[in-house]
């Protein structure tokens, strides 16, 4: 389907192109309404990229068009694809906007409502790599969270005679024991160089403070989205710069 501005009389504006039983018909029109939906149902609906190619065609402007409400995806190699199938709440962070929901993590990355939200304001250039920054904690405030772990360690240093327990075991009374276990394994004890096995009682009050701050701003590599089949919007589309905002007829192209 084409649309083209014609010069004739005003009810003769447009005319349109379009194939019915493998013929090309054409009709006149003195206005065309667009209505062609976005990318991201296009195998269950039929919606198409239509009015972003006849935006185009009259040199209008279309801007930020991307998959939103999306999975992200994290790198081959993450650590967190162990997670498959763990949610946990979180505060969602992109740029500066926050969404508290819960997240899923998946085989390819992270999805549920937080991380579908926080997609819609990833966007990827060639040149940086938006991350996704998680609070795990998002009930408490930052200082909560350090005085938390400073009194699970002093509770730890009073029982050393007893088997000692890696500090995954203290997180996960508030985590989700896999990501706990996950977390401090491959994240938070390479963050504050210890050892893995390594328990809160072994930890200095600068080490306890950076812990806090990561729990609280964890920075996780987003590499892309699962794309338009799997998105539930399409972001962007025709500048509302373009459009009159009372009838939202095309300044530029009136009809």
């Amino acid at each position: 389907l084409t649309v083209a501005a014609v010069d004739g009389p005003r009810a003769a504006r447009y005319r349109i192109e379009y194939l019915k039983d493998d013929k090309k018909k054409e009709i006149y029109a003195e206005a065309v309404l667009v209505a062609s939906g976005g990318l991201s149902y296009a195998r269950s609906c039929g919606a198409t990229d239509l009015a972003h190619r006849i935006a185009d065609s009259f040199n209008l402007k279309v801007t930020g068009v991307r998959p939103g409400l999306v999975p992200l995806l994290l790198p081959s190699d993450a650590w967190t694809r162990s997670l498959t199938g763990v949610s946990l709440e979180v505060a969602a962070c992109m740029g500066s906007t926050v969404f508290v929901e819960r997240i899923l993590f998946t085989h390819k990355g992270i999805s549920g409502p937080a991380v579908l939200q926080a997609s819609s304001y990833w966007e990827h250039h060639a040149d940086a790599h938006k991350p996704l920054v998680l609070d795990v904690l998002p009930y408490l405030k930052e200082e909560e969270v350090l005085e938390w772990l400073q009194r699970r360690a002093e509770s730890c240093r009073k029982r050393q005679s007893r088997r000692p327990m890696p500090a995954s075991e203290e997180l996960a009374r508030k985590l989700p024991r896999r990501f706990a276990d996950g977390f401090w394994k491959n994240e938070a004890s390479k963050h504050l160089g210890v050892r893995p096995r390594s328990g809160l009682e072994d930890l200095e009050s600068s080490a306890l403070q950076r812990l806090a701050s990561l729990l609280k701003r964890w920075e996780v590599k987003v590499i892309g989205t699962e794309g338009y089949p799997k998105a539930e919007v399409t972001c962007g589309g025709v500048s509302t710069e373009e459009l009159s905002d009372e009838t939202m007829e095309c300044k530029r192209q009136p009809g």
